[in-house]
């Protein structure tokens, strides 16, 4: 036989590195440019991709450092570095909950990949082999030399140096599948994701419940040329298992191949004694313990068997994962007792405990929170209140809880009517909200939201989230949805009032964040308005023909205070807070926040393009409220809580490459045929509130006449394309040219997280 001659260029390389080598097409983590076994970096580098994130700009250099060679050695330095760096994105503070999942996924792959040596490169078998074909150097049956050399590595994979390449377990807790393949983990989360690569799907074709097929007769198939394709030998019981590689091996014609062995990757089972047993209890409280066979189980191959081995009178289980949370959902239609000696609780993620449906179950008093009062906030100075003045408000109770979702303004004033003015003062619709020009909101001195123009931003959001039944409550900020000639008649008395306006009003944070805010100090900062027109307006006899008098007309706030809710929790509840205190965890808050952009006066046409926003800071929009007014700010006649339609007969929003909607609203306001405008704005309580149902706060016709806002639904994208930037535009005609003075407002709804450290006041 004449000597095996290897490549020069793969030499050293082991069988996973040559499988990333060939990869015929890009894999990778959706979304991003080069996190993945399989990228074109050539054609990246050239095109000049960064990377999305840090992560992703880690794992570009590891790519060039893979490009640069294929040493074991080397690529292992390279698999370290860049192990390194994702983990520390996984702990930093400023990288996102997706950015965190990917990092993880890419450092267990990393530390995974360099246990093994690459894949399947085993020094102390290649050197015994090795030795085996130097001494017989001179053999020519092939046949005898291979079974040689497969019993030295036999006896060599016996040994205690060599270890069996091993699968990766996830942790204990919050994981969906029981554990990830070693090959899934090379492709960096793909299995939790779904996306498994093609390397996988070939791992997974191998009984997993079998043992190794090491040592097996290998042999090579002609494919196409000078290449081949991986085969085992005949099984005893016939048939054979074979393993195509795209594209296949390629070989020089003056080169000879010999495989010694394949070796594959069993996983380590997930079910065992000691984890392996699952409770269910029936109408008289007996329970039937279920023990499921030792074996590796994916979670839907878990449901299966448990559902074949549970007891009859249970009529549904189901066992899957949340993808959105990665954690595991159990539901039956009777209790599940994960409470059971060598329960499969951890394994899941659950605690050790009864779950129960039993609706007849004993009450159990645990009142949690012990008392709740409001504390009054006041400004740093009661004297600046006048116009353009700056109201700064600050909570530094940093040993209570807190409730800002609960906490509200009150507001006290009163209205100065020069004598010679003519008509009744009323408040506009919302009118407490135009007094100021800006609202923020702070949590130790970082800015939260900041919301312009509040009083604008609050109407666009409120027609549209409020229902019927909310109409009493607002009432107490200077609402009235009737929309005639009594509007907020009853709001003043001797011209003297006294409302409040609730922070979940004007902030998305106050609205969405129902929680508890721990030992941090909390800031309001109020810009007072520098005119009042907005807030009123004169109705009556006179009022037109007395404007420029009754523009005199002045507010004096004489008291704004921020009520807060204090709350006091029980002894164990305390201990509870305590130990999250003391444990220094980072806590995160999600919500939606609210962006309002103006166009102040549009051209008189019947089309106009708005280029809203370009913006590479900003999260992907949820919402666009789209309204048009007409000669309604710093007008002392109109009310500035209403908004005009101006013959509006089609908008489009157009969001990077993604148009919205995909049909056209073909609205007609002479002829009343407004029907997908108002469908689209009742439709926003399901999908914003997420509920069945649409209590819409306008009747059609005050919708059409009074309150045309334009409400578009974004929520439905793909969110594992990641985009640098966002570019928002908005294309809208009209049947009419557009008035004078006619100004477009767009209030974008769009997520956002914070996070912050109690102990250290991080956020």
């Amino acid at each position: 036989m004449s000597l095996v001659r290897r490549s020069i260029k793969n030499k050293g390389a082991g069988l996973i590195n040559t499988l990333i080598n060939k990869l015929p097409i890009e894999l990778h983590v959706p979304g991003y440019q080069y996190c993945g076994p399989g990228t074109n970096l050539g054609k990246r580098l050239a095109r000049g991709d960064k990377g999305i994130n840090p992560l992703d700009s880690a794992c570009r250099d590891h790519d060039i450092a893979y490009e640069n060679s294929n040493s074991i050695a080397d690529r292992n330095k390279a698999d370290f570095i860049l192990e390194q760096r994702a983990w520390d994105r996984f702990k930093s503070k400023d990288s996102s909950l997706k950015e965190k999942a990917v990092a993880w996924g890419v450092t267990t792959a990393m530390k995974a990949k360099r246990k093994v040596g690459g894949g399947c490169g085993f020094k102390a078998a290649l050197k015994a082999t090795n030795k085996v074909l130097k001494k017989n150097v001179r053999e020519k049956n092939l046949i005898k030399l291979t079974k040689k050399c497969l019993a030295v590595a036999r006896k060599t994979f016996k040994t205690k140096k060599t270890k069996v390449p091993r699968t990766i377990l996830i942790p204990k807790k919050g994981g969906v599948l029981p554990l990830i393949p070693i090959f899934a983990g090379l492709s960096a989360l793909g299995a939790l994701t779904g996306g498994v690569a093609n390397v996988v799907k070939v791992a997974n074709e191998f009984n997993r419940n079998k043992q190794s097929h090491l040592g097996k007769g290998l042999y090579l198939a002609p494919y196409k040329g000078n290449s081949y394709k991986i085969g085992i030998a005949p099984f005893k019981s016939g048939g054979d298992l074979s393993c195509e590689i795209f594209p296949p091996l390629e070989v020089e014609n003056t080169a000879q191949m010999c495989l010694l062995s394949l070796q594959t990757n069993n996983s380590i089972p997930n079910i065992e004694p000691g984890c392996n047993a699952i409770g269910f209890r029936n109408f008289i409280g007996q329970n039937e313990n279920v023990i499921i066979p030792s074996g590796s189980y994916e979670l839907y191959q878990l449901e299966s068997v448990i559902q074949k081995m549970m007891p009859d009178y249970i009529t549904f289980f189901e066992l899957k994962a949340n993808s959105r949370t990665l954690k595991c959902i159990i539901s039956c239609s009777h209790d599940v007792d994960l409470g059971v000696e060598n329960s499969i609780a951890k394994l899941l993620g659950f605690r050790s405990v009864l779950y129960t449906t039993d609706v007849t179950a004993d009450y159990i008093d645990d009142c949690k929170i012990t008392h709740k009062s409001y504390h009054s906030f006041t400004p740093y100075s009661s004297s600046a209140l006048p116009y353009n003045e700056e109201i700064r408000i600050n909570v530094q109770n940093m040993d209570s809880y807190t409730l800002p979702c609960e906490s509200y303004i009150f507001i006290e004033g009163k209205v100065y009517k020069p004598t010679d003015a003519a008509g009744e003062v009323r408040f506009s619709n919302n009118g407490l909200a135009f007094l100021f020009s800006e609202m923020r909101y702070e949590i130790n001195g970082i800015e939260i939201q900041k919301l312009r123009s509040p009083g604008v931003s609050s109407c666009l959001k409120a027609y549209c989230s409020y229902t019927p039944n909310d109409l009493n409550a607002l009432e107490n900020m200077a609402w009235d949805s009737a929309m005639d000639s009594e509007d907020n008649k009853n709001f003043m008395t001797n011209n003297i009032f006294s409302r409040c306006i609730p922070l979940k009003h004007v902030f998305g944070f106050c609205e969405d964040y129902k929680k508890i805010l721990l030992n941090c100090n909390q800031q309001l900062i109020l810009n007072r308005a520098s005119t009042d027109l907005d807030a009123i307006h004169v109705v009556g006899e006179g009022a037109t023909a007395a404007v420029d008098k009754n523009k005199k007309i002045t507010i004096e706030l004489t008291k704004v205070t921020w009520k807060m809710p204090i709350i006091k929790v029980s002894d164990k509840e305390k201990l509870k807070l305590l130990k999250v205190l003391d444990s220094r965890k980072t806590l995160s808050c999600a919500f939606r926040t609210w962006d309002l952009c103006e166009y102040p006066v549009l051209p008189r046409n019947t089309s106009h393009s708005w280029t809203v926003k370009s913006s590479s800071l900003l999260e992907k929009p949820r919402f666009v409220l789209f309204g048009l007014q007409t000669s309604r700010k710093n007008n002392i006649e109109t009310d500035a809580g209403r908004f005009d339609h101006c013959q509006l007969k089609n908008l489009k929003v157009h969001l990077n490459s993604e148009v919205y909607p995909y049909e056209d609203f073909r609205a007609d306001f002479k002829n009343n045929t407004t029907t997908l405008l108002y469908k689209a704005n009742t439709d926003f309580q399901k999908s914003y509130y997420e509920r069945d149902y649409c209590e819409p706060l306008l009747s059609k016709h005050i919708f059409q006449n009074y309150v045309p806002i334009v409400v578009v639904d974004l929520s439905y994208q793909n969110d594992n394309v990641k985009s640098s930037t966002v570019d928002l535009r908005i294309d809208f005609e009209t049947d009419t040219v557009i008035p004078e003075k006619t100004a477009a407002y767009c209030l974008i709804l769009h997520d956002q997280i914070i996070t912050y450290n109690p102990f250290s006041g991080d956020v």
